[in-house]
This record gives structure tokens, C-alpha cells and sequence, in this order.
């Protein structure tokens, strides 16, 4: 699969269904913690994630305890980076495509909930990300232990859309899937790599 003509192996993220893993904060990726009421009218959550290049956002993978399949929508929300969340970007709500059991990790049953979005398209840096359930009360936001940079074992806590605190919880079990898109520069350059290969046949 090619991204504007440059491999996504060039952008050092991995090819997986729906586009590229832009942000991978999984399972994999640390020990879990916990498992928090995450409603988006009250108790909800946003952790952070960095871009070294301007992405596409187009699913966003959310991990809970919850196995239904109510409620069906669930609001994403993402905010400019900092120390703590600054101004919101996008809202979207969105249904739920699918739901997929990945096993019992400690004492919990573990599911990813797959919410397939309107594009979000980010410059380079850093922003917060989260999503809540639309319904009085969401179960089960799946927290880690142990994530690499920049997991701090700490997450935003909102209520509502009004920012709390950042709580000692754990890391925010989420990912980022969609496309990395490349600077107009290193696109000319991939061409001309193109045209010269294509010269010298």
C-alpha cells in the first residue's frame, strides 16, 4: 500500500486494515491497570499522542470491559496538545462498525470497539484524544501500566466536556489508524526517485 507514492514503511507505521497504525496505544503496549466509568455526558477521558508528520485520521479504536452492543454511538473528541488538554478541535459521534473480543487480561475480558470516523486531518505535533459512551452511564475505559513515551501513567479526566484533573490511572487504552501525509518536499523527492528508477529501465 503507497501513501502519495512513499511506502508507509518509510513512515515507520505499520499497515493494518482500515490504513496505517498512526498511533498504537493497545493492549500490547503495557500492563492494565483498571477499567473507569466513561459516559460522554459525565465522567470521560483523553489521553495524548504525537505525530512527527501531518495524519489522517479515519478509525479510532477504543478498549473497554463493555461486550454489548448499547449504546451504539459513542462521541470522539480531540483536543490541541500541552500539559493538559487545551481547546477542542473536533467532536464527532459516531456508531460503533464493529466490536471484538481480545481475551481476559488480569481479571478483565477485554474489547475493542472499532468507531470508523469522518476524516480528521492534524498537522505535526501533539493533541488529546477520547472517547465516551452517548447513553447516562459507559462502562469499562480501559487503563495501562507501563507505556512507553509519552504514557505518564496519568489521563485527563473530564466532566462533560469540562476538564477535571489529570488522574494517577493509568494510560488510556487506545489507537489511531488512517494515513501519515507526507510534506510537499519529501513527495518530490519520492517522485524523483520514481522518475529516475523509471529513466534507467
Amino acid at each position: 500500500m503507497l501513501v502519495g507514492w512513499v511506502s508507509l514503511a518509510t513512515w515507520g507505521v505499520a499497515a493494518v486494515a482500515h490504513g496505517a497504525l498512526l498511533w498504537d496505544q493497545g493492549m500490547t503496549t503495557g500492563t492494565i491497570h483498571g477499567a473507569y466509568g466513561n459516559a460522554t455526558a459525565s465522567q470521560n477521558f483523553a489521553d495524548l499522542a504525537t505525530f512527527s508528520t501531518a495524519v489522517d485520521i479515519t478509525r479510532y479504536n477504543h478498549y473497554t470491559t463493555d461486550s454489548t452492543t448499547t449504546p451504539t454511538t459513542m462521541t470522539v473528541r480531540v483536543y490541541a496538545g500541552g500539559a493538559t488538554p487545551g481547546s477542542l478541535i473536533t467532536s464527532q459521534s459516531v456508531a460503533v462498525a464493529g466490536i471484538t473480543s481480545l481475551g481476559t487480561f488480569g481479571v478483565f475480558d477485554v474489547y475493542q470497539w472499532s468507531l470508523d470516523l469522518t476524516t480528521i486531518h492534524l498537522a505535526q505535533g501533539s493533541y488529546w484524544f477520547g472517547a465516551s459512551y452517548d447513553a447516562a452511564s459507559g462502562g469499562g475505559q480501559v487503563t495501562l501500566n507501563g507505556v512507553a513515551s509519552p504514557g505518564d501513567g496519568a489521563l485527563a479526566k473530564f466532566s462533560g466536556a469540562t476538564f477535571s484533573n489529570l488522574a494517577s490511572d493509568g494510560d488510556q487504552a487506545f489507537q489511531l489508524i488512517g494515513s501519515p501525509v507526507p510534506e510537499p518536499f519529501t513527495l518530490g523527492l519520492a517522485g524523483m526517485a520514481l522518475l529516475a528508477a523509471a529513466r534507467r529501465r
